[in-house]
């Protein structure tokens, strides 16, 4: 019997240099567990934008305005998607503290975002758009 693949239409194909990702993603932990970060990873094949507001967890009242960094992809070392059962991560490691220093919660030059399940094609999407694996 035959299994039928269903392609995505959102799906990047190899061919596409222009592609323009766009990934939802959270960052926890901030603040000592206190806050957390929502926003966009927008990825071309000349940068990573990364949109988002930074939300404090115990009584959901106080939220920042939209804040963005843009990172060239030459100052981004690698990227890495991992897939987990739940949901997935991806790793962004800069070759400078500069390109994070907006971002809380951002160590030794490295972010974790953390990406749902259901964006998993998305994500992967992402990291082979950036080309750093």
């Amino acid at each position: 019997m035959a299994k039928w693949q269903q392609k995505d239409p959102n799906q990047i194909e190899d061919n596409m240099p222009d592609a323009t990702v766009t990934l939802p993603f959270k960052v926890f932990g901030l603040f000592a567990g206190f806050a957390e970060g929502l926003g966009l990873a927008k990825a071309t094949s000349s940068d990573l934008t990364l949109e988002f507001v930074i939300k404090e967890t115990t009584l959901n009242v106080f939220k920042s305005g939209v804040k963005e960094i843009r990172i060239p992809q030459s100052e981004i070392e690698f990227v890495r998607h991992k897939q987990g059962w739940f949901g997935d991560k991806i790793r962004v490691r800069v070759k400078s503290l500069k390109w994070l220093d907006d971002l809380p919660g951002c160590e030794q030059g490295e972010l974790i975002l953390h990406v749902a399940r259901r964006d998993r094609i998305q994500a992967g999407d992402l990291v082979r758009v950036l080309g750093k694996t």
